[in-house]
């Protein structure tokens, strides 16, 4: 007898419209240098927009906010080094393009730099329950 499971999936996770990036620096890193490093990578997230504005015929980036983490806590005397940056889509019915080649593109024109310990780019994935 054949045993086992056939994993079926009825409907595709379709793609949302956000992207995070997720930044960690080595304990101790100075505020102006994440400051910086976020400067750097909101202009690599506009040479990504362009690349696919000409791409898609407009631009897919609606809007962006970053979020600092720095200073000592009691868990982490040293400080916290980190920072994080979302960004909104265009709704994805609105575009052909997939938000992971988006990512993909998005750390091609990001430059790693001294300190930096992480960088983690991502769609979260959302669906129905169960």
């Amino acid at each position: 007898p054949i045993t086992g499971r056939v994993p079926f999936q009825f409907f595709p996770t379709p793609d949302n419209s956000i992207i995070k990036a997720d930044v960690q620096f080595v304990p101790g890193t100075p505020r102006a240098q994440i400051e910086d490093f976020m400067g750097a990578l909101q202009q690599s997230l506009q040479l990504t927009n362009e690349f696919f504005a000409k791409k898609e015929g407009l631009p897919l980036v609606k809007h962006q906010l970053s979020y600092l983490f720095s200073g000592a806590t009691q868990d982490s005397p040293k400080g916290l080094s980190s920072a994080s940056m979302t960004v909104e889509l265009i709704a994805p019915d609105l575009r052909e393009t997939k938000n992971q080649e988006f990512v993909d593109v998005w750390k091609k024109n990001t430059l790693e730099v001294p300190g930096l310990e992480k960088l983690t780019l991502f769609s979260p994935r959302g669906g129905p329950p169960g």
